[in-house]
């Protein structure tokens, strides 16, 4: 469970410093399921809420745009069917990489 917490944690806040421009986090919250919402720096609130069940995909939104988390990496989609599209996409490469390299 921690290691969720760190991930989910870092997921937020390391997109954000990418963008030196952008503010900061100021305060968040994590929900006992594992969804984020805060406030930035300048007052605009974001949030990470889960999208999939079978799998951690979350969503990160806030006022200057919107990207997907997964075990995967961070993957930009239009919508949350091609998100996770993409991640299960990832994942059989994934898979399929790893039958190939033995």
């Amino acid at each position: 469970m921690k290691k969720i917490f760190f991930l989910s944690v870092v997921a937020i806040i390391f997109p954000l410093f990418i963008f030196a421009d952008q503010p900061k986090p100021t305060y968040f919250r994590v929900t006992s399921d594992g969804e984020i919402f805060g406030l930035l720096e300048d007052g605009t609130p974001f949030r990470q809420v889960n999208i999939e069940a079978d799998f951690r995909l979350q969503k990160f939104s806030w006022s200057g745009g919107s990207w997907y988390i997964s075990s995967v990496g961070i993957i930009e989609a239009d919508d949350d069917d091609e998100a996770i599209y993409t991640h299960r996409k990832r994942v059989e490469d994934m898979s399929f990489d790893k039958q190939t390299s033995l």
